[in-house]
């Protein structure tokens, strides 16, 4: 049985669905997570299992943690980060809200656009520049983007 190091990237905080990534594609998509020193101290995911939209900051992530593989259905396998932008709910408002999707190798641009934003629950903290809250129902501005690639 061989372990392999898996850095956790989000918990979901509704259904704690853990999203975790092998070191070395972690360091791949990194550029994208919260960060102060990149100026990005927060960002809002979306998660795959439940649909909820949360804001996350980078003191929330939590520690590296080592992983066997019989532990591998319990966790999104992250392998892309995908981009995309919801509007606020003042529509006089010249910011969206930018949101990531951390997801498995089997997701491509295509299925992602075939996602029903309006199923989406926005939690507090989703918010814009302007700290207006998300639309209701959740509203895409513009489609989806890969934002890691090998």
């Amino acid at each position: 049985m061989t372990a392999d190091t898996f850095v956790e990237l989000w918990r979901c905080p509704s259904c704690s669905k853990p999203y975790r990534a092998p070191l070395s594609i972690f360091e791949r998509i990194k550029l994208y997570l919260p960060s102060e020193s990149r100026g990005r101290p927060s960002v809002v995911f979306l998660c795959e299992a439940c649909n909820g939209l949360h804001f996350h900051r980078n003191t929330d992530r939590p520690l590296r943690r080592m992983s066997n593989t019989e532990d591998q259905g319990r966790f999104v396998w992250v392998q892309n980060i995908f981009g995309a932008q919801i509007a606020c709910a003042e529509k006089s408002c010249e910011f969206s809200i930018e949101i990531l999707s951390p997801r498995t190798i089997h997701w491509n641009l295509e299925a992602l656009q075939r996602l029903d934003c309006c199923s989406w629950i926005a939690y507090p903290g989703v918010v814009c520049v302007s700290k207006h809250a998300s639309s209701s129902p959740v509203e895409m501005r513009g489609d989806w983007k890969l934002l890691t690639s090998d």
